[in-house]
């Protein structure tokens, strides 16, 4: 600027010596060589505000922009303004944003939620974290979410039952949700269940949380940034959806991500090999940990071996989602173990299971009557999805009757013979009956025990086991018959103690309270005494358990 000093010789001069300053005229020339982009409103001027290309050139992650500046002063020294010029380079980084993944330890619950957290990067090489001034409305989107009817595998039951979306997010926090429209399963009329959201203002990075609504919740979120329209999928997003790449998460059992996306899509829960089971396992009954199956849709447990038949009937899906079950008097929710065999029981008389749990080996759930859908219908599984189902397996009724006649208990079935859960009708406990058989052999002392075994040799009749050999009607007292209900092993619960004659030296007999693998006789049975060994294909009862419905029913006693 040129200074200019005042000074006034007039004679009606109040005041001299003021002065003031001009700026040169001086003309700043703006203008872009290379690299794309514009100039918003005018490329002359000290200051212009540069625009970058709204998109990346095809492949192509860093853009080099020259942008040249002309400087002129027509009335001053700088009237050449190409010898008056400098030439600035930019570079422009390709914007992206990326979704982090939910812990590998997070399950799905009936009413639980997880934060998953979206975050701007841009690519110089790698992927980095973005700069200060990046800052852009989040967008996020739930995709492929599961409808699974009720929240678990038999609650509530199927006329109670919802399908609404399992997964959801909502209006909280600084974001607002939307769409909730398609968000309505076959049967299902809740609203706000929002399957997308977008963030109030503009974000470095945005943590939204994701709700469930169902033990086996399943589904994808994914996030953009800078889309211009209110649904994600018809804008074209400024900062690209950073795809997640097999090498960037990793399965503890080695197995590879299924499928590498076009966009940051992350599973809920975690679950890269996509068989809808958390990557982590889950925690089953007794606190074990159970690893992530490969198959969802197998039933291969083996644990007790049983007659050989693999399964209960259960899928491992259906494990992994879980039942409602009591636990006490208190209701609670289990996931199953797929390597070990489970039998739902309605104990409607809180009957001692003890020795039953024992002997079979089986993972003993206790239901209440809606856990089965009602006493008659006896299903456990209802609320099933189709493409993860191996049967619809039953559970067992288990009910003290007090009286009948002679029996201290029976396996009421379809067939008449012991059978699997879903050739079951009902399991009858005479209590009374029971008491009365003590008195009178002089062990009433002993009577919960008894009361024990007698529920544990009618619960295996409903699990498929017979007695170690049967009774001929046309014989009195056929109790005592060699290779009959008394054979075998004395210590077996299948076998019938302290009926009969007396055997001298056994009055009172031992109780039953194991479960024999074997026909031999033991005790005063041994070497082919008193009632000798088991009949024959009996004896060897732990061979003979079976739960699962599937396939065909075994055969009947006298014919394994």
């Amino acid at each position: 600027p040129d200074p200019i000093g005042f000074n006034c010789v007039s004679a009606n001069c109040t005041s001299s010596g003021s002065g003031k300053s001009y700026p040169d005229n001086i003309i700043w020339e703006w203008s872009i060589i290379s690299g794309g982009g514009q100039f918003i409103l005018d490329k002359n001027g000290q200051y212009v505000i540069y625009q970058a290309p709204l998109e990346m050139p095809k492949g192509k992650n860093v853009i080099e922009v020259k942008i040249k500046l002309k400087v002129m002063n027509p009335g001053g020294e700088r009237k050449d303004p190409d010898k008056n010029s400098e030439i600035f380079t930019l570079k422009i980084y390709q914007p992206g944003v990326k979704l982090s993944h939910p812990e590998i330890t997070w399950l799905p619950e009936e009413d639980n939620s997880l934060e998953l957290t979206s975050t701007l990067m841009y690519k110089d090489g790698d992927w980095k974290p973005a700069l200060a001034h990046m800052c852009r409305i989040h967008y996020f989107e739930l995709m492929h979410v599961s409808a699974e009817k009720g929240v678990c595998l038999n609650t509530p039951i199927p006329k109670e039952a919802d399908q609404c979306r399992d997964l959801q997010l909502k209006n909280e926090n600084g974001h607002e949700a939307w769409d909730d429209a398609k968000a309505s399963g076959t049967k299902c009329d809740m609203k706000e269940l929002y399957q997308q959201a977008r963030t109030q203002r503009p974000e470095k990075e945005y943590s939204i949380t994701v709700h469930s609504r169902d033990f086996g919740a399943y589904g994808f979120l994914r996030s953009f940034a800078n889309v211009n329209k209110k649904i994600s999928l018809e804008g074209k997003p400024v900062y690209i959806s950073i795809p997640v790449k097999k090498t960037d998460v990793a399965h503890p059992l080695g197995r590879l991500k299924t499928t590498e996306y076009a966009d940051n899509r992350v599973t809920l829960p975690h679950d890269i090999d996509e068989n809808r089971i958390v990557d982590g396992g889950w925690t089953a009954t007794a606190g074990v940990l159970v690893p992530d199956p490969a198959n969802n849709n197998e039933d291969e447990d083996d644990t007790p071996v049983g007659d050989g038949f693999k399964g209960d009937g259960i899928s491992t899906y259906e494990e992994y989602r879980g039942f409602k079950v009591l636990d006490g008097d208190a209701i609670a929710h289990v996931r199953t173990n797929h390597l070990k065999k489970d039998i739902f029981i309605r104990n409607e008389n809180d009957l001692d299971l003890s020795t039953y749990k024992k002997v079979s080996g089986l993972q003993v759930q206790v239901i209440n009557e809606k856990q089965y859908i009602d006493d008659k219908t006896r299903v456990v599984n209802p609320n099933f999805n189709p493409t993860t189902h191996i049967v619809n397996q039953m559970g067992l009724r288990l009910v003290d009757r007090h009286r009948s006649g002679n029996l201290l208990g029976i396996a009421q079935s379809a067939t008449g013979q012991p059978a699997i859960p879903n050739q079951e009708i009902e399991i009858k406990i005479f209590g009374l009956k029971i008491a009365e058989s003590c008195e009178a052999r002089k062990i009433g002392n002993k009577l919960a025990e008894k009361i024990a075994a007698v529920v544990a040799h009618e619960l295996l009749h409903g699990n498929n086991v017979c007695h170690h050999g049967e009774q001929d009607a046309s014989i009195e007292n056929s109790f005592n018959l060699e290779h009959g209900l008394r054979s075998g092993n004395v210590s077996c619960v299948m076998r019938y103690d302290n009926v009969g004659s007396v055997v001298p030296g056994f009055d009172p007999e031992a109780i039953g309270a194991d479960l024999c693998s074997s026909p031999a006789g033991t005790g005063y049975n041994a070497n082919g005494k008193v009632f000798k060994d088991a009949a024959a294909k009996r004896g060897n009862c732990k061979a003979q358990i079976r739960i699962s419905g599937k396939g065909n029913p075994p055969k009947s006693c006298g014919n394994r």
